[in-house]
């Protein structure tokens, strides 16, 4: 039996990777449409609409198969939203007394008491500066035996300034983040580009190559025959 060659092979893994999950585990091949940012999975439309009204993942991010970003920078996105506290939680919301970055859990055990809190969706629709910020009249200290937050009385008010600060420190973080995915999606462009000019210049060279040894193959056996 012949075996088949490395192409073949890769060309059988890309077209696998852009199959609907779920059909593969039911043994069928179906085209997928969309990508589920969170458990990086590629459904068909039926499976993602499934997907996405589904009670364990009605909350998962699904994007359309050619809009999705690359593996590289999905995983750098995955890593940076990742709560520190709870690796298996997404980062939601902001505290701003604490100046805190934090998940539902972390609002749950931590964050209770706290009265500037916000969604990061807020922040962005708000242009990273929540509305009616009234400074704190207490400020977290440390955690006690059980776990539970302390709090003291702040003897200083804290300024609008800071706060925007703050803020501004965020949109900051965010459009360097921006600009290095964008990087990184024209890098993987160009390359793709240079392996396709390569593959091309590779076949062109190829073809000269034969066309040069059969012409000399065919001078040879005139030669031959006279």
């Amino acid at each position: 039996m012949a075996s088949k060659s490395s192409d073949e092979v890769r060309s059988n893994q890309e077209s696998k990777t852009d199959l609907c999950a779920q059909c593969m585990c039911n043994s069928k091949e179906t085209l997928a449409v969309f990508y589920c940012f969170d458990c990086e999975d590629k459904f068909y439309e039926g499976c993602g609409n499934w997907h996405r009204t589904s009670k364990a993942s009605k909350d998962h991010r699904l994007w359309k198969v050619e809009e999705a970003p690359p593996s590289d920078v999905a995983q750098l996105i995955q890593k940076l939203t990742i709560c520190p506290n709870h690796p298996s939680e997404k980062v939601v919301c902001i505290c701003l007394e604490e100046d805190n970055l934090c998940c539902n859990q972390c609002v749950i055990q931590y964050h209770r008491k706290c009265n500037h809190l916000y969604t990061i969706e807020q922040c962005v629709q708000q242009n990273y500066a929540p509305e009616k910020v009234t400074p704190p009249s207490r400020k977290f200290s440390k955690y006690d035996l059980f776990n539970q937050p302390v709090y003291i009385e702040m003897t200083s008010q804290v300024k609008m300034g800071e706060l925007n600060d703050c803020c501004k420190r965020i949109s900051d973080g965010l459009i360097a983040l921006e600009n290095e995915i964008e990087h990184i999606i024209t890098r993987e462009a160009s390359l793709q580009a240079d392996l396709t000019r390569s593959a091309d210049q590779v076949k062109a060279y190829l073809q000269d190559v034969h066309a040069t040894l059969e012409s000399a193959f065919i001078t040879l056996e005139k030669q031959l025959m006279d």
